[in-house]
């Protein structure tokens, strides 16, 4: 049960990781948005 909240709460903060670099990716794309 543990292991499982641990799993869950990686993969969440690895999608806002990534999430965070895809905005930044696109702010340097479109830097007028």
């Amino acid at each position: 049960l543990q292991n499982q909240n641990l799993q869950n709460s990686f993969r969440q903060s690895h999608l806002n990781s990534s999430y965070q670099i895809h905005l930044n990716s696109s702010r340097q794309t479109h830097p007028n948005s």
